[in-house]
């Protein structure tokens, strides 16, 4: 598994990078181990998902839905506070259909999921300025 975090307290921020070839469950388990592995985590933070180095994983769509409702659910914070997460895929990702897939499961959650293409654009989407990304660590 290659994937790596970074915790940004100051900006209420969790930064995850995946890189190779990753199944779905790698990189929700992980996601879902943070709180557990790393003492700066911070519940109500929101995530930048840095996916624009990963190969796919051959799974299926239908496969990634259901992995997807559990991920959703054990994501949600214990606070009941809404949180958002934003993922950047690959160029070219977005044509699968990927976005209604995750739309529809993230419609009936606490957690605000959007995907992109464009890094700047998810930083923006999560209210956070662009400056960041002189932050961010994980290349």
């Amino acid at each position: 598994m290659d994937i790596a975090h970074q915790v940004l307290p100051e900006h209420k921020l969790v930064y995850v990078v995946v890189r190779g070839k990753n199944t779905i469950t790698d990189i929700m388990q992980y996601i879902l181990d943070l709180p557990h592995s790393d003492g700066q985590f911070i519940e109500s933070a929101d995530y930048l998902i840095d996916t624009r180095h990963a190969e796919a994983s051959g799974e299926t769509t239908v496969a990634e839905r259901q992995r997807l409702k559990l991920f959703v659910d054990a994501l949600e914070p214990a606070t009941g506070q809404a949180i958002k997460t934003a993922t950047v895929l690959p160029s070219g990702a977005l044509e699968y259909g990927l976005s209604r897939i995750y739309g529809a499961e993230m419609e009936r959650s606490a957690v605000e999921y959007q995907l992109f293409d464009d890094f700047e654009k998810a930083i923006a989407w999560l209210g956070r300025p662009q400056s960041l990304v002189n932050e961010l660590r994980l290349d």
